[in-house]
């Protein structure tokens, strides 16, 4: 399978959207009204029944949890943005023959207990959990109201902007799985190369 080079990594890297930003727009735009369901945009949902209003904040506490756990996870945009650079740091220091400092970010890149690869993806794995559990209740809440609500409640709920930001942290979290599979794929190589893999990456 063909293995995107550094460089093109590097620019999908940096392209990606800042993931900490838009949970927080998500926040603002689906978790607060929902919480404060007696004002704002969505003041119709304070005449919900008390069983629909109750099971749609348990699902929101839910939510909650899980949202909280992909921001503490959401460095893992930068972690990788620095795993890219100790790659392509490998390849000069490799090219240059400096094989002391190949060897070195080798070994971090394996090795350390939080800026590994290894550590990178067991924490990509904790946020991509976490989205797709905050997705699950969201399609759970919408169902709930659009059982509960009349049509036009439903339509001007769903083109608020929710639906949008919850997209795009579905996208992020997909396009830095394959990022991240294609640097391990790199390491892999690097670390055949100097006989120093201590554990399966692929």
């Amino acid at each position: 399978m063909d293995v995107r080079d550094l460089g093109d990594l590097r620019k999908e890297v940096h392209s990606l959207d800042d993931s900490s930003r838009v949970l927080a727009d998500f926040r603002e735009a689906w978790i607060a009204p929902l919480k404060d369901n007696a004002n704002g945009n969505f003041s119709f949902l304070r005449d919900l029944p008390n069983n629909v209003k109750d099971n749609v904040n348990s699902k929101l506490q839910v939510m909650d949890v899980q949202l909280d756990k992909a921001q503490r996870n959401v460095k893992v945009q930068e972690k990788i943005r620095s795993h890219v650079r100790q790659l392509i740091d490998w390849k000069l220091a490799n090219f240059q023959g400096n094989h002391a400092k190949a060897k070195m970010l080798t070994s971090q890149l394996l090795n350390d207990d939080y800026m590994s690869l290894p550590a990178t993806i067991a924490q990509l794995r904790e946020y991509d959990t976490s989205i797709k559990m905050v997705e699950s209740h969201y399609h759970e809440i919408t169902e709930l109201l659009h059982k509960t609500l009349s049509l036009d409640e439903a339509v001007y709920m769903m083109q608020m902007p929710h639906l949008k930001y919850l997209a795009t942290l579905k996208r992020t979290a997909e396009k830095q799985k394959f990022i991240v599979r294609d640097l391990g794929r790199h390491l892999v190589s690097i670390a055949d190369q100097q006989n120093l893999r201590k554990m399966p990456l692929r």
